[in-house]
């Protein structure tokens, strides 16, 4: 299996991984889609944090195959930019909400952005069977400290949000709540100033093994694949 990390910022390449059948991914190499198109490995893009926003909507019963254009109803004053021009995707698209109604997360992201940077990878032939987010809520609160440009960037996911902290935001999160850490090697000794707990050391990779483990998927829509 190839795992494409998609860029924040488009620039023409991208990093890749291969991950072995129950291994930890192996860093294969930063080129563009066209240098890895002659892998006939399943491909599995990742969608980066940053590029990722997280909303629980209130949805009436009995939407039915209408979800889309409702969630776009509910999602409009939220968003900063048309709905249409975001790509919207429930935590589980085939459940009972579609029916019952209540609570439903919804994953959204940039349809310009997420079109520009799959296009070279469909003009290269390769088939991405699935588009997952690198991070998404989890049923537990948790700190996550990554690498960003350089620097350790915390960020706190909860079972409706992935929460971007900033630096000042760190006594607050150790007096009062305390949570378990994952964390990047080169940001251990960060880790420390955020939470008492021990921190979790997690690779780049190894985030996005888990990503590619989740029930996430993206490629719906425009993205699908077709049974063929």
């Amino acid at each position: 299996m190839l795992i494409v990390h998609l860029p924040v910022t488009f620039q023409g390449e991208y990093d890749v991984f291969r991950r072995p059948p129950l291994q930890t991914p192996v860093w294969v190499g930063r080129g563009s889609a066209a240098e890895f198109s002659a892998s006939s490995d399943e491909c599995v893009a990742v969608i980066p944090w940053q590029r990722m926003a997280w909303h629980t909507v209130l949805v009436p019963p009995k939407v039915g195959k209408r979800w889309v254009l409702v969630l776009q109803g509910l999602l409009e004053e939220r968003l900063l930019q048309d709905p249409q021009e975001v790509h919207i995707v429930p935590a589980d698209p085939m459940g009972a909400w579609r029916q019952q109604g209540g609570d439903c997360l919804v994953a959204v992201c940039d349809k310009a952005w997420l079109r520009e940077v799959m296009a070279p990878w469909q003009a290269a032939g390769l088939k991405v069977s699935r588009i997952v987010p690198e991070m998404a809520p989890t049923n537990d609160v948790r700190l996550h400290l990554v690498v960003m440009d350089g620097r350790a960037q915390a960020l706190l996911t909860d079972a409706k949000h992935v929460w971007r902290l900033p630096a000042e935001r760190r006594h607050a999160v150790v007096a009062f709540e305390n949570p378990p850490i994952e964390c990047e090697p080169s940001v251990t000794d960060e880790a420390y100033r955020w939470s008492e707990a021990t921190p979790q050391i997690q690779t780049l990779a190894q985030r996005l093994a888990n990503a590619v483990d989740s029930s996430w998927q993206l490629a719906q829509g425009e993205w699908a694949q077709s049974p063929s």
